[in-house]
């Protein structure tokens, strides 16, 4: 899921490292935490959308389209905290010590996070506009930007900034990514600018420059192309000049 050597979950956790969620295992928290999140699922606030459905009776309603059980794609659980957990406490029950990766879009509900608050090791979210009105034109999301913001706050006040062992493997803290569009659609000064005055200068941040127009973006003329050298260039300039230094490449 992680494509760079740096921020690759550690296969052998570092000394003195324990998986966050050990802890809730051992007090029993963790499984309460299943509990509260099937309640969850029945008038459904996983994420920022709030659709209200009951996700274990219908996915009629529901913007994710998904059920009691979440669908895997390449081995990873998509839009379904519920299933996480719940597939943590059967893991770790059976062993499990590995770091966990929470991959996610970036906007995720206050709820959501507080369930997973002490059981995720690293989070990597997305970050991708810089303004809600642009969001919801191209993704028809709302609130994107307010939302993504306190979400990213609150991800890192529980795992605070990126933390590598000695190996330069990762096993705590936060990662952000954020894909450069064309004629600056995505808000990059902006986005960068609230990653270093609000979160941390220590943040550790994927800045992607890999944007094809694909499906009916070909059709639509200012995100009809890829990402020039020159503004992908200007995005790692700005994030120097920000003192954004921990970079993993496109």
């Amino acid at each position: 899921m992680l494509s760079n050597p740096a921020t690759k979950p550690a296969q052998k956790a570092h000394a003195g490292f324990q998986a966050a969620y050990l802890a809730l295992l051992e007090s029993g928290e963790l499984e309460q935490r299943v509990r509260i999140a099937r309640r969850h699922l029945q008038d459904c606030d996983l994420c920022a959308r709030y659709c209200r459905v009951d996700r274990i009776r219908t996915v009629q309603g529901a913007v994710c389209r998904i059920g009691e059980r979440a669908v895997v794609y390449s081995y990873g659980p998509h839009h379904g905290e519920e299933d996480v957990l719940e597939a943590t406490l059967i893991a770790a029950h059976q062993g499990l010590r590995l770091p966990l990766v929470y991959n996610t879009g970036g906007f995720d509900s206050p709820e959501a996070l507080a369930l997973l608050d002490g059981v995720i090791d690293i989070y990597m979210p997305d970050m991708k506009y810089g303004d809600s009105a642009i969001a919801h034109r191209y993704s028809h999301v709302r609130n994107y930007w307010e939302v993504n913001q306190a979400a990213v706050r609150e991800m890192h006040r529980q795992v605070g900034d990126l933390q590598l062992d000695k190996n330069g493997l990762a096993y705590r803290g936060l990662w952000v990514r954020h894909l450069v569009l064309p004629n600056g659609l995505a808000g990059t000064g902006k986005v960068l600018e609230f990653i270093a005055r609000e979160i941390s200068t220590g943040t550790y941040l994927n800045l992607m420059d890999q944007y094809y127009p694909c499906y009916r973006a070909g059709g639509i003329p200012e995100l009809s192309r890829p990402v020039s050298a020159a503004e992908y260039q200007e995005a790692l300039a700005v994030a120097l000049r920000l003192g954004l230094t921990r970079q993993s490449g496109a």
